[in-house]
């Protein structure tokens, strides 16, 4: 079995697609992969698929840089607010028993 990749913020090629003027199902279909998969970040794909894939969307758009362009627009490049940070590092030290103190973050 070939090794699987998390479709995670694939969810957003679709749209990098569109916002480029192409149609995302064509380019996933010519991919040989079901059009519908990008759309749940839990489904999977493997390695060889998503080289595949980006080639393709490479291709059609002519942007080199075209993972990138999806990739900028990952939920975890925009960290959490600091006091919410502070209060899950809070959370997690109580709920771990810890023997340590948190000093509040401050702007």
């Amino acid at each position: 079995m070939e090794e699987q990749q998390r479709i995670g913020v694939l969810v957003e090629l679709p749209q990098v697609l569109r916002e480029k003027g192409q149609d995302p199902a064509t380019i996933i279909a010519r991919a040989d992969i079901n059009p519908g998969l990008p759309r749940n970040p839990e489904n999977s794909l493997s390695f060889v698929e998503l080289d595949r894939l980006l080639m393709g969307c490479v291709a059609a758009t002519k942007f080199q840089h075209f993972g990138l362009l999806v990739g900028q627009r990952s939920a975890t490049l925009n960290p959490p607010p600091r006091p919410c940070l502070a209060n899950c590092c809070h959370q997690f030290i109580r709920t771990s028993r810890l023997n340590c103190r948190i000093k509040p973050l401050t702007s």
